[in-house]
């Protein structure tokens, strides 16, 4: 550390024993329209996406994002040296390690920015200042444009630095103290940061309350906003599908039953519906597929936090918590590293203005001593 003035001997010390710091460098690129994933990539995150609802023990209003969870397990996956590992993450992400890698960054690039709608990405890794990064992880981590850092992960200074990380790439206070309270255990933590913000086009004017059917069958008044915009619904027999438009090109997919009592969760298990089926769209009278849809949804904020360790053990990845058995040999050098576990903490909020979205994801990882070579 560079003593820019006189320090007194106690500050310099604690300076010198600083444990928080930045272990690699690089310039963040500029996202755009150049940034495009193959198609297969896409299909792959679709599907992964699905296999993950299958797996959600959802039994009341839930939020999380696969993508960013897609993102945060492919890049836990080159921490791996065993090659039973890295095909258990093919599967479960539903593409060949390679493939995934060369379309990693234009999923974290591809974001169509302008002022009205964007999406932005942020990974940080973490190793306790006891270890050291593998090189060719450390490698990897900063041509993936992963933040990578050496720290404390007893001290509690340490951990807040860490917060203030998340909420500062965030904008928002969204993680507290409680989220970094950490078992003594930790050594690693993987966090992926993503934000959505999309404009939409309705107007305040045609906001008024309406009843809101609840899924306990009560009604509750909430103000309902409403637009009407050209489009294509999907006729699925129990459920309609159809895409809202927000501006520079993203859409918001909403699935709703048919039948007013119809329970969504139930309808879409066991089905992949994040891709509608050009054979299903509802065609209207005179032969149009295109025509006006009316929709009314109401102003809705939620925030939520979930494990995915129960899931992800359905999806063929609960090797990664074996403490026994460590899966990440290719992280720290001196350790291999047991996940002990993957969360989500999620915001969303939309009103007349449009749709804003908050995921952080976590991974938080311990270890055991390395193998002695022979």
């Amino acid at each position: 550390h560079t003593l820019s003035r006189a320090y007194s001997l106690k500050e310099a010390k604690e300076i010198q024993e600083e444990t928080f710091r930045r272990l690699n460098s690089f310039e963040y690129l500029e996202g755009g329209d150049d940034w495009k994933v193959e198609d297969a990539y896409r299909d792959a995150v679709n599907a992964f996406a699905g296999s993950l609802y299958e797996a959600m023990p959802l039994k009341s209003n839930a939020v999380y994002s696969p993508l960013s969870l897609y993102l945060h397990l492919d890049l836990l996956s080159h921490g791996l040296a065993n090659q039973t590992g890295t095909e258990a993450f093919d599967n479960a992400l539903c593409l060949p390690k390679k493939d995934r890698d060369e379309n990693f960054l234009s999923a974290f690039y591809g974001n169509r920015r302008n002022e009205k709608t964007f999406a932005s990405m942020a990974n940080g890794a973490f190793l306790d200042d006891g270890l050291t990064f593998q090189g060719a992880y450390l490698d990897y981590l900063t041509s993936k444009y992963v933040e990578a850092y050496s720290m404390d992960f007893g001290s509690e200074t340490d951990r807040m630095r860490m917060m203030d990380w998340a909420n500062g790439n965030l904008n928002e206070a969204m993680m507290s103290e409680e989220d970094f309270d950490f078992p003594d255990e930790i050594s690693f933590a993987l966090l992926s940061l993503l934000e959505f913000h999309g404009k939409w086009s309705f107007e305040k004017e045609d906001t008024y309350e309406v009843p809101f059917l609840c899924k306990d069958g009560s009604e509750v008044n909430v103000p309902m906003m409403h637009d009407t915009f050209y489009g294509t619904a999907y006729d699925y027999g129990d459920y309609w599908s159809f895409a809202m438009p927000f501006a520079n090109g993203y859409l918001m997919q909403v699935m709703t039953p048919d039948e007013r009592e119809g329970d969504i969760f139930s309808i879409l298990k066991g089905k992949s519906f994040l891709q509608n089926d050009p054979e299903k769209a509802y065609v209207a009278e005179g032969g149009y597929d295109e025509y006006l849809i009316e929709v009314g949804i109401p102003r809705f904020e939620a925030s939520s936090s979930s494990s995915f360790v129960p899931a992800l053990e359905k999806m063929g990845l609960g090797f990664l918590y074996d403490r026994d058995n460590p899966a990440f040999d290719g992280i720290a050098q001196e350790a291999s590293i047991f996940l002990v576990d993957t969360k989500q903490k999620n915001k969303v909020f939309w009103d007349e203005e449009g749709f804003r979205g908050k995921t952080v994801t976590f991974s938080m990882a311990a270890g055991s001593a390395a193998p002695m070579p022979n």
